[in-house]
Parts: structure tokens; sequence; C-alpha cells
């Protein structure tokens, strides 16, 4: 199935039910897809506007790679569904688009597929030129895993988000420094 999404703040989600966005994140593992207990973001490179998004769901992982389209970016993650209600949504709406933990509760695992995001980095859409595939299946956990990232956009959201991690880490005093020592 597919569907014209709405995203605001270059990002949409999967979302386990009833569950909240995230507040904070670990540091991520790539630049296009970022798990989190119970849900996952996609990262767009527009600000705001429609996307194009398409998912599909099996009881096994794909044989294959998809070759429909020259994915730039490629990325996969297992994903938590403690409520066995994951689907696809953004800030503003859930589309029309099928709940993915076909099994209810459980891990899944799930593989992005990203084009077009460097088309209008920080732009805004009314007809989607981002596209989108997810693919889902229950699986147990495991290390994600990058199998392309060609566009620029990915390399942006993935280093600037290390950076973050790194500088939150280093606000702390260093161990034998007084605050004033250590401004």
């Amino acid at each position: 199935m597919e569907s014209d999404l709405f995203v605001t703040y270059h990002t949409f989600g999967l979302v386990d039910g009833d569950r909240d966005w995230p507040a904070d994140l670990p540091s991520p593992t790539n630049g296009l897809i970022h798990p989190y207990p119970g849900g996952a973001l996609l990262y767009t490179g527009i600000h705001t506007g429609q996307v194009h998004v398409q998912v599909r769901t099996s009881p096994a992982p794909p044989a294959q790679l998809d070759d429909s389209r020259d994915w730039e970016s490629i990325a996969e993650v297992s994903v938590d569904s403690p409520q066995g209600r994951l689907a696809v949504r953004s800030f503003e709406n859930l589309p029309d688009l099928p709940v993915l933990s076909i099994n209810g509760r459980g891990t899944y695992r799930v593989r992005a597929y990203a084009l077009g995001r460097d088309t209008d980095i920080d732009g805004t859409a009314t007809t989607p030129f981002e596209y989108y595939l997810i693919e889902v299946w229950p699986a147990p956990a495991a290390e994600a895993t990058s199998y392309r990232s060609v566009d620029r956009y990915g390399d942006e959201v993935l280093h600037s988000m290390q950076a973050a991690a790194n500088v939150s880490s280093t606000t702390d005093e260093p161990d034998g420094v007084t605050f004033e020592e250590w401004v």
C-alpha cells in the first residue's frame, strides 16, 4: 500500500499505538531511520510538505533489496511494538496505511529506503518528490545495518546528531576539576 503523507520538522515515524513521540533519542547509526522504544523516526529532506510512502509487510525478510527505484539511502533497524499497533504517522496525521506489526506485539525488522531527500533540503513540497519504501517483518532484535547512503542529507543528519551527542556527553565537569577551573 502507498500514500502521500504530510510531514513537518523533517520527520515522520513508525509509532506503536498511542505512544508519544520520543523526547530523547539514542545516538543514531544512520541518517535515515532512528529507532526508539516503541517506534522509529525517519528523516526527510524537506522541512514541511508531502512525501510519498509505500509500505510492505511480510512474515519473513525480503529475499533481496528492492530495485524498483534508484534508492539513495537504505537502512535496517529493529523496532519493538509492545502494543502491536505499529503504524506510519506524522505529527499531523495518520495516513491510510495498514498496521505494520502483522504478528501483533513483538520485535520487527524495518528496512527503510529513501530517494529525493537532496532535492530541496529544508524546503516545502506541495507535490511529493521524496519517496520512501518501508518493509517490515517479525524478527528478533539485531544490530542496525546500513546498505546504502549516497545522499548528502543523510550524512548531514548523522553527523549533526553524533556531534550533538558528543557535545552533551562532554558538558559535565572533568573529574577532579571545579566548575570555575573548567570554564
